[in-house]
């Protein structure tokens, strides 16, 4: 539980929006350890959530494209946690350029 907390501690240095204060900026790390609490806690949908956006964020489209499309395939995800990773699916394929699936995705 102790490292657990100690990657949403780095999750928030790292991760935190810009307010021209923290120059610990880093998406990449932050959704490494994003990576990290999912194998403690593999349905823990939030920070499977704040994983795509930091991969979006540190411009990893691709990677971001395989994740999400892995996540909505996931049959163990509850159904009521599924419109949260849906939307960053559709986010990933406007982002990605394919903006009509995008938003076929997201109605």
């Amino acid at each position: 539980m102790d490292e657990v907390l100690h990657q949403q501690k780095m999750i928030e240095k790292y991760g935190a929006e810009d307010n021209g204060m923290n120059e610990d900026i880093d998406y990449d790390k932050a959704q490494n350890y994003c990576k990290s609490i999912l194998k403690n806690c593999p349905l823990a949908v939030n920070y499977m959530a704040m994983r795509v956006m930091y991969l979006l964020k540190s411009n990893q489209l691709k990677e971001a494209e395989a994740y999400s499309k892995e996540l909505v395939e996931r049959t163990d995800i509850p159904y009521t946690q599924m419109s949260i990773l849906q939307s960053w699916r559709a986010r990933v394929m406007i982002y990605s350029g394919n903006e009509v699936l995008g938003e076929k995705l997201l109605r």
